[in-house]
């Protein structure tokens, strides 16, 4: 289920990109580059509601070190996997 959320808002978020839809908060992709231009390579980051993993993920690849924090148990459990 949780699969099929995430392809869903990423295939909503890059059709609003295309219409140029202006929204908050801003697109999954936008505030990854951000994420990415902010912290320094080889930096520790904190990641508090981690929710779907996707910038958990981002940031992995990017970072020396990331600790996520997702108190709701479902989501949890499915970044567990």
């Amino acid at each position: 289920m949780y699969d099929l959320k995430r392809y869903l808002r990423i295939a909503k978020h890059l059709l609003d990109a295309v219409a140029n839809i202006q929204r908050l908060p801003a697109p999954y992709y936008l505030k990854h580059a951000l994420l990415l231009d902010f912290f320094p390579k080889h930096a520790s980051v904190i990641e508090t509601g981690t929710y779907l993993g996707e910038t958990t993920s981002v940031l992995a690849r990017h970072c020396k070190q990331v600790l996520t924090l997702e108190p709701y148990l479902p989501l949890y459990n499915y970044n567990m996997d």
